[in-house]
């Protein structure tokens, strides 16, 4: 009986300490980020920087640069990685805050090369 006690509470904590780790977890792939916010003309970016998104539309493009952030890149160093995601988060949250000129700061902050060369695999 004692035994039974002690794995269930050794499972529910490691149900729970995994569930943290969890948390930080991406929600979309990089591969999923480029199609939904990078296609030419029709994603997230264009809208956005076109003035012509949503309210929603914005916020799917901060969520979905938030995810970016959290993956790994492919290949070259994880901290150049995130000097290149976090104005992309930045400037996407500013976005949806309505902060002016926001929207042409984070289609700067879209160096698609830059990051390509220095990140992507394959």
């Amino acid at each position: 009986m004692f035994q039974r006690m002690l794995l269930v509470l050794a499972l529910c904590c490691l149900t729970s300490v995994s569930g943290l780790f969890a948390a930080d977890d991406p929600k979309n792939t990089i591969k999923d980020v480029m199609k939904k916010a990078h296609t030419k003309d029709t994603g997230l970016l264009a809208k956005v920087s076109g003035g012509t998104a949503t309210k929603e539309e914005k916020q799917e493009l901060a969520d979905l640069y938030a995810d970016l952030s959290k993956n790994k890149p492919p290949k070259g160093n994880p901290q150049s990685w995130k000097q290149k995601t976090d104005p992309l988060v930045a400037n996407s949250k500013d976005v949806v805050a309505g902060k002016q000129g926001a929207e042409q700061k984070l289609k700067g902050a879209a160096n698609c090369m830059g990051c390509h060369g220095a990140h992507k695999g394959d």
